[in-house]
């Protein structure tokens, strides 16, 4: 069956959780800088660390292609206190998109690095941008400092903040951009030094540690400290010691730190190291801010509201069911804006395949399930629910079993679990035009070693019916 109006309320839903962006003139570049060091010729690398908002480019491309692309040229140039030119460097690099609805989304950014060397000193960044295909145009400036490299010192680099980091191999089958792999990790970089209250639960930070000795002593450790602390130098939260062995002359600080808890406000990251066997000592600071979330306040109806309710409802915890009942259409709308981000392992890509995968599986649901056309209830029913919680099944099976009075159905999940079936059998109560689930191996489901008794002539009704879950 093909329910117009769900797909036409989904559509509603999805535009509202996207949010289609204005027309826009220029391009805003947000941008940050870390110095890195190079031991072996004790040389300073800035690698500047920016982001542009995808839905402010222009897209290209024929009806007969399957992407369309957008091209960007990016430059730097660091400038001395008088206005010389100390060195530049440029980059230019393509983005595609499957479709243009992916461009309207007005939360997506593309990452990217750029890197220059320099002396100690301060100077002066000037980073621009031009989108190749609308000729539009972004610029940022930034005050660089470069401290002075002591070999003979333990020191550190800047502090990257970023808002994901992590190994490379953890999900080898999934495409990365290889100019955000530093020391095989992914980093992808938070330029505005923002996180959102509410939301961004961890701050994810990068770091280099250099000069490191082995003393001759068993003990051949380092202690890392990360503290957060308010304007005034108060620490709000202290990360507390963390002891890490030396792999080297030098060594990469990779650490994801949770800020729940944290109020709104301007902040700084400390980060500390202290190497009791050779008595040194480093520090550096990075500030940050913690900034209330912005809700979209556009009006959602009643039973638009109550769609994206019902879509999420089998993801949602028990404590997240009884507050969102609780709520209006608009705060349950920004509710469940929050929640999917969350639920979305890589909230800096245009898409979020785990919400996309809710959304298929509920209607697949609402078309083969429902008990009534005009009912739209498939969602609701058992099958639905474990369809839309597990996913497609891997085999169906109609099950005709001497002595049994009402048809069913077998469902099997060969790597769920380790191999798991459901038995449903349809449900005299609702006129034998639903299945209620009567039997699972799975561990979080209902479990009747008794069922085939159950469902014999000889066994009543009322020993499986709705209220025997």
């Amino acid at each position: 069956m093909k329910n117009t109006a769900i797909y036409l309320a989904l559509l509603i839903m999805i535009a509202a959780l996207n949010p289609a962006a204005l027309a826009v003139e220029d391009l805003t570049i947000q941008a940050d800088y870390a110095v890195f060091y190079n031991p072996d010729n004790r040389s300073a690398n800035i690698e500047f660390y920016y982001g542009l908002y995808q839905n402010q480019l222009g897209f290209i491309g024929a009806d007969t292609l399957d992407y369309r692309f957008a091209g960007v040229y990016v430059s730097v140039g660091l400038y001395d206190d008088e206005g010389g030119l100390i060195d530049s460097s440029s980059t230019y690099f393509l983005s595609k998109i499957e479709d243009t609805v992916e461009v309207a989304q007005t939360n997506q950014r593309l990452f990217d690095y750029l890197l220059v060397n320099a002396a100690p000193g301060s100077y002066r960044a000037e980073i621009s941008v031009i989108d190749d295909v609308s000729k539009a145009s972004g610029r940022a400036e930034l005050k660089v400092t470069v401290p002075p490299f002591d070999q003979h010192s333990m020191m550190l680099s800047g502090m990257e903040l970023a808002y994901y980091i992590r190994d490379i191999d953890e999900n080898p089958g999934k495409t990365i951009n290889p100019r955000l792999v530093k020391e095989n990790r992914l980093v992808v970089p938070n330029p505005s030094a923002a996180y959102q209250l509410g939301i961004d639960s961890v701050i994810y930070v990068y770091s280099e540690l250099y000069g490191l000795e082995r003393s001759g002593t068993d003990d051949e450790g380092f202690v890392v400290n990360y503290k957060i602390k308010d304007e005034l130098g108060t620490v709000v939260h202290d990360f507390g010691e963390i002891k890490y062995d030396k792999p080297g002359a030098s060594a990469v600080l990779s650490n994801a730190l949770g800020i729940e808890g944290v109020n709104a406000g301007d902040y700084f990251l400390s980060l500390e190291i202290n190497d009791p066997s050779t008595d040194r000592h480093t520090l550096t600071v990075k500030p940050f801010t913690v900034v209330a979330p912005l809700e979209d306040t556009t009006a959602i109806s009643a039973a638009d509201a109550e769609l994206m309710v019902n879509i999420a409802w089998y993801h949602l915890s028990e404590a997240d069911k009884i507050q969102i009942r609780k709520l209006d259409p608009l705060a349950q709308k920004n509710m469940l804006l929050q929640f999917w981000r969350r639920m979305d392992d890589d909230p800096t890509t245009p898409e979020n395949p785990f919400y996309n995968q809710v959304v298929q599986r509920y209607m697949f649901a609402i078309d083969k399930f429902s008990t009534h056309s005009s009912l739209h209830d498939g969602w609701h029913t058992d099958r639905g629910r474990v369809y839309i919680t597990y996913g497609p099944y891997d085999s169906e099976v109609d099950l005709a079993m001497q002595g049994m009075n009402y048809p069913m159905i077998k469902w099997e999940y060969y790597k769920l679990e380790g191999g798991v079936i459901f038995i449903f059998a349809s449900d005299p109560m609702a006129g034998g035009i639903d299945y209620r689930l009567v039997h699972s191996t799975h561990p979080r489901e209902k479990y009747d070693p008794s069922w085939e008794t159950k469902m014999s002539e000889e066994a009543p009704e009322e020993s499986w019916k709705h209220g025997d879950d």
